[in-house]
């Protein structure tokens, strides 16, 4: 089977600039429609961890422990591994999570996620804003190297983009706004796709209904007051109308 290997290398050369790592929380998440983003997918994960009383979880691909940090606060009864291709990334990572006193509870490993570096197995793995970015087969790699590390019947939680929303956007987008590779959904589609790879949904949530609309918001009120575009696109969400640009998914290893 041949892989896409330049596609890798690609994505690896674009993440591993010093630049990126420096500032991958304040570009992407200090805005209102990033914070409400970060603040969905660390209640996911929480509420996944104390529901199925989760105390080992593998983080694949964790950036500089931006979901890291406030996952760990949450749940300190529970020991992770974060694993990263990316040094500078991960040295960001183990800096904050030091600062927030979580070191303990967290192991930095640098690994590469179709290869992983040890044989440790954890009841829960969770990526965000990572399987995604590649092609089939090599999400098939990605997801076989995870479901060789969680014990029977753990689980697995990452993101998902929905089609139906996010290809209008891109076909009428510049070239600039989506540099890297993005598989899109339709939700059929990744179910099958994880029954492939012996994985089933068992939870799902969908988050950045009315993109469009959330995206007014943040270009319009944001930069005039960042408080008032939050508590705006907050009621947007809580009214749940409107398809989803992301789905945020609980599976479990069959």
């Amino acid at each position: 089977m041949t892989y896409d290997d330049d596609h890798i290398e690609q994505l690896k050369k674009a993440y591993s600039e010093n630049k990126v790592s420096d500032s991958y929380i304040e570009d992407r998440f200090s805005s209102a429609i990033g914070r409400i983003l970060h603040e969905a997918q660390v209640s996911f994960v929480v509420e996944a961890i104390t529901k199925h009383r989760i105390t080992s979880v593998l983080e694949v691909a964790p950036g500089p422990a931006r979901l890291t940090v406030d996952i760990g606060a949450s749940c300190r009864q529970t020991h992770g591994t974060i694993m990263d291709f990316n040094v500078n990334m991960l040295e960001q990572a183990q800096k904050r999570l030091s600062a927030s006193g979580l070191a303990e509870n967290w192991k930095s490993v640098a690994g590469d996620a179709f290869d992983m570096p040890f044989k440790d197995i954890f009841q829960l793995a969770y990526s965000f804003r990572f399987i995604r970015h590649f092609h089939k087969e090599d999400r098939n790699r990605i997801y076989n190297q995870i479901h060789q590390h969680l014990e029977p019947n753990g689980f697995l939680i990452f993101d998902a983009i929905n089609r139906q929303v996010s290809e209008p956007l891109r076909a009428n987008a510049t070239v600039d706004e989506y540099p890297i590779y993005d598989e899109l959904y339709d939700f059929q589609q990744l179910e099958q796709e994880l029954k492939q790879n012996q994985f089933r949904i068992v939870e799902y949530i969908a988050v950045q209904r009315c993109y469009s609309l959330l995206s007014k918001i943040q270009i319009l009120i944001g930069p005039r007051s960042e408080k008032l575009a939050y508590r705006l696109m907050k009621l947007v969400e809580a009214a749940k109308i409107g398809q989803p640009l992301e789905w945020i998914v609980l599976c479990q290893k069959i």
